[in-house]
Order: structure tokens, then C-alpha cells, then sequence
């Protein structure tokens, strides 16, 4: 199947489709998908996450637009790689993706089974400010960013009267 074509090749990158099942986990800053993944990947199994590609890079969570474009064009060549992989081999990739639309997007790009993790706002907030290696204040912004994003996609949604059927994990 075809998805569409996204203005931003660099975060919706035009990909082959995988050829190993895909995890796709989902969910704002600080609510645990890192954790979630390293919780439920087995050896073996290919994690695709741009804050660990970023640190493979030396590069913390505060990103310059230059690292930026550099550490998405490295997650969309490991993206695009998953078209050679095994049928049997599992892969976990990780995204924040606010709103169900984009959610959609990233479920449809890779034939994906979506897991997507929740947590009140005070509760990420909690959480990434208990995080030391986060920046407060953008972790901060990253987190309402994401929030303002989701109720957005969400009032879109109802405005045009579509109707979202939520996922379920599937584990």
C-alpha cells in the first residue's frame, strides 16, 4: 500500500516497506518509550531510537538544526534498511508522534503495529524533570509542544467528524 508523500523527507521520509514486523512505540517526551522498549526487545531484535542514534553521534538531547538533519538522515537509513531484514526479526522503532494523524502516517510508512504510551501531563513533567539527563526547560516545552500537537490533531479529527478507533498493544 502507498502512504502519502510528506513535504519533510527528512521526519516523513519516503521508505520501502519492511520486510520484519515493526513495533511502532509511540507517545510524548518522558513517557517512557525507551524504557518500554527496553523492557520488551529481545536480543537480537533491532531498536531504531533517535535519542540513542544521537548519543552514537555525541550528541545529547539539545540538538542544533545541523545535528538534527544529521541524526533523522541516519534513523531514515536504518528505517529504509528494515526492507532487507528477515522476515522473523523484529523491529522497535520509536517516535513522539502527537496526534493519531501522525501516528497514522508512521503506522502506514512502515506496516506497523502501534503501541502508544500515555501519562498525564504533570506525571511527564514529573518525569522529566527527574531526569538528569534532560534539559529542564526544553524538555519542558518539548512536552507542551507535544500536548498543544495532540488536542490540535484531536479537534481536527472532530471538526471533519472522524471517527478514531485507538489501538491496541500488541504484545
Amino acid at each position: 500500500m502507498n502512504y502519502p508523500a510528506h513535504p519533510n523527507h527528512l521526519t516523513h521520509p519516503t521508505l520501502p516497506r519492511p520486510t520484519c514486523k515493526v513495533m511502532l512505540v509511540c507517545g510524548p517526551p518522558a513517557v517512557g518509550k525507551s524504557t518500554f522498549v527496553k523492557q520488551h526487545a529481545k536480543p537480537g531484535d533491532i531498536v531504531i531510537d533517535l535519542d540513542a542514534i544521537a548519543a552514537e553521534h555525541g550528541i545529547g538531547r539539545s540538538r542544533r538544526a545541523g545535528d538534527l538533519e544529521r541524526i533523522l538522515a541516519d534513523r531514515n537509513r536504518r528505517l529504509a534498511a528494515l526492507a532487507s531484514e528477515q522476515p522473523e526479526r523484529i523491529a522497535w522503532v520509536i517516535v513522539a508522534a502527537p496526534g493519531h494523524s501522525q501516528r497514522e502516517w508512521w503506522r502506514e510508512a512502515l506496516a506497523a503495529d502501534v503501541i502508544f504510551l500515555q501519562a498525564e501531563p504533570r506525571e511527564l513533567r514529573r518525569r522529566a524533570l527527574a531526569d538528569p539527563t534532560r534539559d529542564n526547560r526544553l524538555s519542558l516545552k518539548l512536552i507542551d509542544k507535544w500536548l498543544f500537537q495532540e488536542k490540535l490533531d484531536e479537534q481536527r479529527r472532530a471538526a471533519l467528524n472522524v471517527n478514531v478507533t485507538p489501538w491496541e498493544p500488541a504484545l
